[in-house]
């Protein structure tokens, strides 16, 4: 039986929408009308009938969500807290002013057409924040992309400036074999971006539930395999069935291993934990979060989606290093706030152990760089996982939004960019 979960009441992607998120439901009735089913269909739709029935048969759904391995809170308020503590956090919340929020300039990108990339090469070009574009083993990927609006209305989490733009559109983009949606928070999941791209993609993986957003928008249902935590499937087939690899326990704190069937030969999606919640409304956790494992051509990549620090990093880690471990990681490093919301993303000092519990080569920071969702500056994360990495068993790898990544490369390395504008040396 695994451990009950403290149930969380606050709404919103990230611990909240953003500070503005107050103002979103009063201002909601204007749009939806201004903008009509538009507004509406960007939420997307809750699981129901056959897809439903599919969840509540998940051991992580219980009493009508979806519940973390351990218990969880999304924000200190939630539990035995005084009214005081929770006040307080909503007033630091909303009002408190932190310099250095955003860059005070557009940030320069690496201005990269991911079409002329050959596919043959093995290579990752990190999007800003979440988005990622991956080419591995002859397959291309698309990793949570966000290419317009990662709100529901404009005011809402506002995207940084760039130069020139941002540098990355549906249009600039080839056609991919796979796409890979780690949840369903609005600065992840982008109704327009799906549509976009709806009819030059090859398939979808995605955590039980999110499906139903991406029917709602058009996505055909055979494209989509919808995955449990220790599930699998193979790329290049869409919608390609679901396999179960793993032996886990019923005690969340025992390991899970290899199951009796034979181990996956080809290329293989695996999903595993994450410690976050989901939701694009005021009803949460109707639909699952996710971490993943890219596994082909003989390279293997790690993706943490959202979440804060717990067992599975290290558990994930010892499934894999007997076949050599990840050649590269992207771990979420920024919009924490170990004060007020602790357990729902890492600080950039558990960032460092988690890619270390991983065992992986080389690490990428992502979550920056593109929202400000938290009361830190905007460099933080880069700043603090620099100084948090020194000395550990993987290679930091802090690319400038839009420079390729050369997997499996271990002379490669970027420079503190982000220095530039905060007018401090390299250190």
């Amino acid at each position: 039986m695994q451990p009950e979960e403290k149930k969380a009441a606050t709404p919103g992607s990230g611990p909240f929408l953003t500070r503005r998120a107050l103002f979103a439901c009063a201002a909601a009735g204007t749009v939806a009308t201004a903008s009509g089913c538009s507004f509406v269909s960007s939420f997307g739709e809750t699981p129901e009938g056959e897809e439903l029935l599919e969840i509540e048969k998940s051991s992580n759904w219980r009493d009508g969500a979806f519940r973390n391995q351990f218990p969880t809170s999304v924000t200190r308020s939630e539990g035995a807290r005084s009214i005081s503590e929770t006040a307080g956090i909503w007033r630091r919340f909303l009002t408190e002013k932190i310099p250095d929020s955003r860059p005070d300039r557009p940030l320069h990108c690496t201005r990269t057409d991911l079409r002329k990339l050959p596919k043959t090469e093995d290579l990752a070009v990190w999007m800003a924040h979440s988005s990622i574009y991956l080419q591995l083993g002859g397959f291309r990927f698309l990793v949570d992309p966000v290419f317009f609006q990662g709100s529901p209305v404009p005011f809402i989490n506002r995207s940084y400036e760039f130069e020139g733009g941002y540098p990355f559109s549906p249009g600039l983009t080839p056609d991919v074999d796979c796409w890979i949606q780690t949840h369903d928070h609005w600065d992840h999941l982008d109704r327009d971006s799906v549509l976009a791209m709806k009819d030059r993609v090859g398939q979808y993986v995605m955590p039980l539930g999110v499906r139903s957003h991406f029917e709602c928008w058009g996505v055909g249902k055979n494209l989509i395999s919808s995955l449990d935590w220790y599930d699998a499937a193979e790329l290049g087939t869409p919608g390609a069935a679901v396999r179960q690899v793993f032996t886990k326990p019923a005690d969340p704190g025992k390991a899970a291993s290899w199951g009796p069937a034979p181990a996956p030969k080809g290329a293989v999606i695996y999903a595993f934990p994450a410690r976050h919640f989901s939701g694009r409304s005021m009803k949460r956790d109707q639909t699952l979060w996710a971490s993943f494992v890219i596994e082909t051509g003989g390279k293997r990549v790690y993706l943490s989606g959202d979440g804060g620090y717990d067992g599975h990093f290290r558990e994930v880690g010892a499934l894999f290093r007997a076949k050599g471990g990840f050649d590269l990681a992207f771990l979420e490093c920024g919009q924490y706030n170990p004060r007020d919301w602790p357990e729902i993303h890492s600080w950039p000092e558990q960032v460092a152990q988690e890619a270390t519990d991983l065992g992986t080569k080389a690490m990428v920071p992502i979550h920056n760089s593109r929202y400000s969702l938290a009361r830190h500056t905007w460099y933080d994360p880069l700043e603090k996982i620099t100084a948090a990495s020194r000395g550990k068993p993987f290679r930091l790898l802090t690319p400038r939004i839009g420079d390729v990544i050369r997997i499996g490369d271990d002379s490669q390395s970027f420079p503190a960019w982000w220095k530039e504008l905060i007018g401090k040396k390299a250190a």
